[in-house]
């Protein structure tokens, strides 16, 4: 009887042991897991991320609403088209709806829609933007105010083009490389499968001026159109151009790049520089060409919103009737409100 009692007694020892090592491993593997997670949330949020990573062996990380407009724009090899509305262009029936019918009425054209990221320096310009178009981003501009009209050369007009270059050097770091097209810009073929054939090159300038040779720095360049290659060199092209947004001198950034080019600034980063001929990316400056040959036209060397839209309209509407063979007339109409803009 005594032994038969001792040896219950033995197995409810065990029992009792084996219970406590149980509660003791549970209540560590807890608290360890509440450590691990407090420490996670008390780290910066890309530390977290990159911490998180590590542990799954993926390099991903997550996607800001930057990138997660960039990636849905892109054109499956981190190529994007970019512009930029402000509420002066986003009016009902203004220059930013005749762009997008431009885009509708061109040939091969409509597509690249689903590229274009409209960047919007203002609130109206945004919500006008996401009403009428899938890809639309908005940028946060303190003490600045992008929502009226911008006459070239203005201090809001050169306020907001440095806040775009800044954006810019912002992307290009994210790796995405682009093509830029102001928005009084009408798009009549589609020029891309041309430009994107030139894969050497790290920039491609439209042209004010052009001597018939592309590579030649005497061409008069235009950034109102142009394709841009992500890489060390753009970024350092730009983030120099950037740089330099408090000693002007008065110039614009288009004459701080020509600037560039006979300091040498281009030679000294590597880069090479194409020119774009304006019988296929054309404007107002300088429109050689014919609707035969022409990709897009660039009201520019015209002063007022006004103007360009009564020009860029007789433009549009033109194209549509020979696109359509109503007419059979390549030659360009007239642009007599823009010169009379100034």
């Amino acid at each position: 009887m005594d032994v038969q009692l001792r040896s219950r007694s033995i197995r409810v020892t065990k029992y009792q042991v084996t219970m406590v090592v149980i509660f003791i491993f549970v209540t560590s593997a807890v608290l360890s897991y509440g450590s691990w997670w407090n420490l996670m949330n008390k780290v910066p949020d890309k530390m977290s991320t990159h911490l998180s990573n590590f542990m799954k062996n993926k390099p991903t990380y997550k996607q800001d609403e930057l990138e997660r407009v960039l990636d849905s724009a892109s054109m499956g090899n981190k190529t994007v088209m970019l512009s930029v509305l402000n509420r002066a262009y986003a009016n009902k029936d203004g220059m930013f709806d005749l762009f997008l019918e431009s885009f509708r009425n061109g040939k091969n054209t409509s597509h690249l829609l689903n590229h274009l990221l409209i960047i919007c320096f203002d609130q109206i310009a945004y919500d006008r933007c996401i009403s009428l178009h899938p890809h639309c981003y908005k940028v946060f501009v303190e003490g600045n105010d992008f929502s009226k009209e911008l006459l070239f050369m203005s201090k809001g007009y050169l306020n907001m083009l440095w806040r775009k270059t800044s954006f810019l050097i912002e992307i290009l770091k994210k790796d995405y490389s682009f093509f830029f097209t102001d928005m009084d810009i009408l798009w009549f073929r589609n020029p891309l499968e041309m430009l994107k054939g030139n894969k050497y090159d790290d920039i491609q300038f439209s042209c004010d001026s052009y001597t018939g040779h592309p590579y030649d720095l005497k061409n008069g360049a235009n950034i109102g159109f142009y394709l841009i290659r992500s890489n060390n060199k753009t970024i350092a092209l730009f983030e120099k151009l950037y740089g330099m947004r408090n000693h002007t001198g008065g110039k614009k950034q288009q004459d701080l790049l020509r600037d560039f080019k006979f300091q040498g600034v281009f030679k000294q980063l590597g880069l090479k520089i194409r020119y774009l001929d304006p019988l296929y990316i054309a404007g107002f400056c300088s429109n050689p060409g014919t609707f035969n040959q022409v990709m897009t036209m660039h009201a520019n060397c015209c002063r007022t919103i006004k103007a360009k839209l009564e020009d860029l309209r007789l433009f549009l509407d033109k194209w549509k009737r020979f696109s359509n063979n109503t007419i059979a007339d390549p030659i360009f109409p007239p642009h007599k409100a823009c010169l009379h803009s100034w």
